[in-house]
């Protein structure tokens, strides 16, 4: 089974950033799992799998976050959150729904504003 995953374009991501920063004085990036795999894995390393045989993949944001605070973008104030943190183990309330909801209907404003292709 083919494994896909979406590469970074480093050089173009910092580009992006840069003038956002410039133009705004802040920027939002939400990276998916599985994103940048490529910058995390040498070229010749094994891909590790669970038990399932499921890819087990390493966090691009953590290492995003590193080239960010490293110097690339200049002198910036760096957030990360991740949120595997906020899985519950308990079953979803309504409070969950409504949030749930929320950050769909505003995924799809944004789609539908153009803001699709982004960086």
């Amino acid at each position: 089974m083919p494994q896909l995953h979406v590469k970074v374009d480093v050089p173009a991501l910092l580009n992006h950033l840069r003038r956002l920063l410039d133009d705004r004085g802040h920027a939002v990036v939400c990276v998916a799992e599985g994103a940048g795999q490529h910058l995390l894995f040498k070229d010749d390393e094994p891909r590790p799998l669970d038990d399932a045989g499921n890819p087990v993949l390493r966090d691009i944001g953590a290492h995003l976050k590193g080239l960010f605070k490293g110097g690339a973008l200049g002198e910036v104030d760096c957030k990360y959150i991740d949120p595997t943190y906020l899985v519950e183990a308990t079953a979803s309330g309504s409070a969950d729904h409504v949030l749930a909801k929320t950050l769909g209907q505003h995924a799809a404003d944004a789609a539908f504003a153009g803001f699709t292709g982004q960086l």
